[in-house]
């Protein structure tokens, strides 16, 4: 089965904020896929056995290695 072909696919995104209010943003590199060189937020596709809060601690850790609280 294919991501768009054989059914839709599903994005999660996060937004990681401290106390103050202040959003983190990642800068995309050249090793990225595509979108080089521009700011982006966490984000990743939710798989079948996956829920979504389960889904945003895996892209945490794999994107930034960072822990969701």
């Amino acid at each position: 089965m294919e991501i768009g072909y054989d059914y839709p696919g599903i994005s999660v995104v996060s937004l990681c904020f401290d106390n103050l209010g202040e959003f983190f943003l990642a800068m995309r590199t050249d090793k990225a896929r595509d979108e080089h060189y521009r700011w982006d937020v966490c984000a990743g596709a939710l798989e079948f056995s996956q829920t979504v809060i389960q889904t945003v601690h895996k892209e945490l850790a794999e994107e930034f290695g960072a822990k969701a609280l």
